[in-house]
């Protein structure tokens, strides 16, 4: 069953659920656009609700909000492509990582409804869970903080465990300094590098490379 609040029905979702045969219900939502089997928020943005919410900074206050709710969130980003700005990516970054938000992509109406029917496993939509990399060191299977490491260029799940001992959150290691990343056993320039092209900015930076997405556009 997948809850629809109210201020979406005028987007024509219904519609699309219906045609995918997907069962749901339109009511007024306090937190999401969507919520999946009592279990998923959805927040669902066009691409330009997406740079605008990112220059006055709701997009974070609203992160923080679905986060609170203690059930997993995600956000579909529809509609053109996100500008690849350092203050865009850095966003995503943020969201994906202090959030645990993963933000994910719907050219349109469509394709936000058939994202929304694979989440929910309907009929033929039915998937595995999302992470479908399962990086195992020491016969243990890592964190979610090594998983996000591990998906960085040239960081396995050893460098990963050891960058944590160090910093203790992904978060923290993307926030490190190019000499404090060098000086985990095991990290180079080439590796530290991958880790400082997604260096996580302060949410007055991405404001500003928001802001210069959109002048540019």
């Amino acid at each position: 069953m997948i809850l629809v609040d109210d201020r979406e029905r005028a987007s024509g979702i219904c519609d699309r659920l219906t045609a995918l045969k997907v069962e749901h219900r339109v009511t007024h939502l306090p937190t999401a656009d969507y919520v999946i089997d009592g279990r998923i928020l959805v927040e669902r943005k066009t691409t330009r609700d997406f740079m605008v919410s990112l220059h006055d900074g709701r997009l974070f206050q609203q992160a923080t909000r679905l986060r609170a709710d203690c059930r997993r969130a995600i956000m579909i980003v529809e509609g053109p492509s996100l500008p690849g700005r350092p203050g865009v990516r850095g966003a995503l970054c943020c969201l994906a990582v202090k959030w645990y938000i993963p933000v994910l992509r719907a050219a349109d109406l469509a394709g936000t409804a058939w994202l929304l029917a694979r989440m929910a496993g309907y009929d033929s939509y039915r998937v595995q869970p999302f992470c479908g990399y399962h990086y195992r060191a020491k016969g243990a299977t890592l964190n979610v903080h090594e998983r996000v490491l591990c998906e960085i260029h040239g960081i396995g799940p050893e460098r990963a465990r050891r960058l944590l001992e160090r910093f203790g959150t992904a978060v923290a290691v993307l926030n490190a300094s190019l000499p404090d990343l060098l000086a985990v056993h095991g990290i180079g320039r080439s590796a530290a590098g991958s880790l400082q092209e997604l260096r996580l900015p302060s949410v007055t930076a991405l404001r500003n490379g928001a802001k210069e997405s959109g002048q540019e556009q």
